[in-house]
């Protein structure tokens, strides 16, 4: 199984990630936020050395910081993820500009399924 699962209801939020290591695929957790992208980034190594560093969760980490969910329009390639502000209680869902990555989801009795 692939991808990941994010259940929302009450205000409080479960994501779980269901990542295997193909592609660019990568998940991060902490205290601040927790960061999905799943797919293909064409443009990983370029961001990096923009931001002059040396891993994608300090890169993240900065693109977040600097661009809140607008980060999502600096990544390229055939990607899907999410962004889960832990500190402002907020998710946001993406995917490509092409909509070739789908995400699906649904409400159901007062919560949200991704």
């Amino acid at each position: 199984m692939k991808g990941f699962t994010i259940k929302i209801t009450q205000n409080k939020v479960d994501a779980r990630s269901f990542m295997t290591k193909d592609y660019d695929s990568s998940f991060v957790d902490n205290d601040t936020y927790g960061f999905l992208l799943e797919g293909v980034l064409l443009n990983r190594e370029k961001l990096l050395k923009q931001y002059a560093l040396k891993d994608f969760s300090t890169l993240i980490g900065e693109l977040y910081r600097k661009r809140g969910e607008l980060m999502t329009k600096e990544l390229e390639g055939e990607i899907r993820g999410f962004i889960w502000d832990k500190m402002n209680s907020k998710v946001f869902v993406f995917t490509n500009p092409t909509n070739t990555q789908n995400v699906f989801y649904a409400t159901f009795n007062d919560t949200i399924y991704v």
